[in-house]
């Protein structure tokens, strides 16, 4: 968008600066659009996918990396 590339090695803070009130309008408007996707779930029945994925345990998300092993079945 700015026409810079990572080779260019310039830091984050100093493009943020450069873009100014741009920059903190475009991170108000993703926070505000996150906070009215949330309040939807929220208002969304107990039994509803979403919900039931939300208050999941760590324990029900967590699975191995890599391939699974092979079973016999």
């Amino acid at each position: 968008m700015w026409g810079k590339t990572r080779w260019d090695m310039i830091r984050n803070e100093n493009i943020r600066e450069s873009w100014g009130s741009i920059y903190s309008r475009k991170v108000e408007n993703i926070v505000e659009n996150w906070l009215r996707w949330f309040d939807h779930v929220e208002r969304r029945p107990i039994d509803c996918v979403v919900r039931r994925v939300d208050q999941m345990e760590d324990t029900q998300i967590l699975r191995g990396r890599g391939r699974p092993r092979k079973t016999i079945g």
